[in-house]
Formats: structure tokens, C-alpha cells, sequence
């Protein structure tokens, strides 16, 4: 067999093993998702987020490496809760700043459900990107979303404050430069998560593979601009 054809079919035999693996992780994933959203405990669950939510301020090394280094994920009830509450901000900011008229109003709509499934979209399709970087004994597409979900709590504090431009229209000279504030937090933390999966790596290769993800992701994201998705997936 010629080089050139068995590089492809070896190419081609590593893209379809990881499809694959991406593929049953995802799902187990759901099933784990599903499982922790069974009989919940609102007291006990809202004691619990606030007390990991604020060990992420506290040593958010400690606190990324806990979730990576644990033996079952249960810290995934808790991202969820953090995706649902960033969610809803999204979708009040989004609806609350818009100004509806009709011929604009299919622009609207489209806006207002992406702003619902933007959060979703963009924690995936970094979380995916990640995992398949991982080192082999970390592989947890679980821990991934987890971390790399809490990973943006800055970032959703940040919207949270945002929102006071929808009653002023002077606010943003405050807002503004808190959102970005949070955002380089959140661009921090987002590292600390990544590193804590990859595992023995040092923190060169650390950066290096940290700099691949966050090409990987914008590259997706430009191409999803090109169809004109961009702004309402990720």
C-alpha cells in the first residue's frame, strides 16, 4: 500500500475512533444528566452550589482539579443549574434590549430563541473540543462540560450586571468595563479548567494545547458565520 494511502486510511481510521468515542461519551453524558436532575433537593442543592460556586473565588485551581480528579461527577446537577440561570439571563437581556417592530420581527424571533441556546451551544462545542484534547486517563466528557461550565461564571456574573443597561442608558459606562472584566476572568478560569483535564502536561504543552482549543473553537465559530449562525449558536 502506498504512504500516501495508508496515512489517509490511518487519518481516517483515528477521526472515525474518536467520532465514536465523542459519540458514547456524549451519551453517557445524557444518561448521567438525566440521573442527576431525578428527585431534586432545592434546599440541599442550593446550600451545595453556593458552597462550590464559591470555592471557585476562594481556589478555583483547587476547585478545577476536585471535579477532574473525582471518582463520580457530582458536580454536574450543579452546571446545569449554572447553564439554566445563564440561560435565562441571555434570553431576558436579549428580549429585554430588543426593539420589536414587524419587519424586523423575524430577525427578533430567530435572536431571542438563539439567545436560549447560545449558552448550550458554545459550553458543548468548547466541552467537545477539549475532551478530544484530553489526556487518555482523563477523559470524562462529563468532568469537561462541568469544568468548563463553571469555568464561565465570571463571565455570567458579568451579564447578570450587564442587564442594569436595561433600565439605563448611561449604565453601560459601568457595565462595560465590568463585562470585560469578567470576561479575562472567565478566559482565566476557562485555562485552569482545560488544565486540570489534560493531566500530565506541563504548563507549556498547557498553553500550547489551550491556545489549539481556543483556535479550534473560533474557527468553527467563523465557519458558522459564513452560514449565518454564528450569532445565534455559539
Amino acid at each position: 500500500m502506498p504512504k500516501d494511502e495508508k496515512f489517509k486510511d490511518t487519518h481516517f481510521k483515528a477521526v472515525t475512533d474518536t467520532a465514536k468515542d465523542v459519540r458514547d461519551e456524549a451519551k453517557d453524558t445524557f444518561n448521567s444528566v438525566k440521573r442527576s436532575i431525578k428527585n431534586p433537593n432545592i434546599k440541599q442543592d442550593t446550600k451545595k452550589t453556593t458552597k462550590h460556586l464559591s470555592s471557585l473565588f476562594i481556589d478555583p485551581i483547587d476547585a478545577f482539579e476536585g471535579i477532574a480528579n473525582a471518582k463520580r461527577n457530582g458536580s454536574l446537577k450543579i452546571a446545569l443549574f449554572v447553564l439554566i440561570f445563564w440561560t435565562v439571563i441571555s434570553f431576558v437581556s436579549k428580549v429585554g434590549s430588543t426593539q420589536w417592530a414587524w419587519n424586523t420581527a423575524f430577525v427578533d424571533v430567530l435572536g431571542a430563541i438563539g439567545s436560549l441556546v447560545k449558552p448550550f451551544c458554545s459550553i458543548i462545542v468548547l466541552s467537545i473540543i477539549t475532551y478530544i484534547y484530553e489526556s487518555k486517563e482523563a477523559k470524562s466528557l462529563s468532568k469537561t462540560i462541568t469544568n468548563i461550565t463553571f469555568a464561565q461564571f465570571p463571565l455570567i456574573l458579568g451579564y447578570l450586571f450587564k442587564m442594569i443597561d436595561l433600565f439605563s442608558s448611561t449604565s453601560h459606562f459601568v457595565t462595560d468595563p465590568v463585562l470585560n472584566f469578567a470576561t479575562v476572568i472567565s478566559f482565566i478560569y476557562t485555562y485552569l479548567a482545560v488544565r486540570s483535564l489534560l493531566k500530565s502536561k506541563e504548563e507549556k504543552d498547557s498553553i500550547k494545547t489551550y491556545a489549539l482549543i481556543q483556535l479550534s473553537y473560533c474557527g468553527i465559530l467563523i465557519l458558522l458565520g459564513f452560514l449565518h449562525l454564528g450569532l445565534y449558536l455559539l
